[in-house]
């Protein structure tokens, strides 16, 4: 069944695994087991905060965790808000969403569904991000030959979250830089050179 398929496991609240997803990598499939959906990815991501980022599918979760993000759990698709979710988000008071659905038809819709069942737990919602055009969701901007950094660093220059400058200053903390190839330092300079603006962007935030 999860032949030739990135296999995720999906927790309940104690850290047992209670189902799986598979994402089928030749025809881009989504596979779940039979029944209902149950279970979550990255279920720690509210426990310390007040504010979320709920992403359309597994995948585009996964890659905001990698690249800091630390406060995203995804949805089962466009109508994947399950019980889960529901308990999760009540259970530690979350307060704020960013609904960062695909820019889709079917992922516009979704975001409207998402919004209407968190507005009945009481939850503020946000819906982002802009993607550029082209882009359908999380993972192909992620993924696509674009400035990753003069994006992140418009992000941070203008966003009014203040919490959300907090975290990104904070995984940029996080950040280590390793040299692959033990040489002249050139790899550690171009990394400088990328991350240096967007330490200097988050901190001007900060001070405001």
């Amino acid at each position: 069944f999860f032949y030739n398929s990135i296999v995720i496991p999906l927790f309940d609240e104690n850290g047992n695994i209670v189902s799986l997803y598979g994402r089928n990598i030749t025809q881009k499939k989504h596979l779940y087991l039979k029944g209902p959906h149950r279970g979550l990815v990255n279920r720690q991501g509210a426990y310390s905060t007040e504010k979320l980022i709920l992403t359309e599918s597994i995948i585009d979760a996964i890659s905001l965790y990698e690249m800091g993000i630390r406060t995203v759990i995804p949805c089962y698709g466009t109508n994947g808000f399950t019980f889960n979710h529901e308990e999760l988000f009540k259970n530690n008071r979350i307060k704020e969403v960013e609904l960062a659905f695909d820019s889709d038809e079917a992922g516009i819709k979704g975001s409207i569904a998402a919004a209407s069942e968190l507005e009945k737990l009481g939850v503020e919602t946000i819906t982002r991000p802009n993607l550029p055009d082209g882009i359908k969701d999380i993972n192909d901007f992620v993924t696509f030959n674009l400035n990753i950094r003069q994006f992140a660093q418009d992000v941070v220059e203008t966003t009014e979250d203040a919490e959300f400058v907090k975290q990104f200053y904070k995984a940029l903390s996080g950040v280590t830089i390793l040299d692959p190839t033990c040489g002249s330092g050139a790899f550690l300079f171009a990394a400088l050179n990328i991350l240096e603006p967007l330490y200097e962007a988050t901190i001007e935030r900060m001070k405001d």
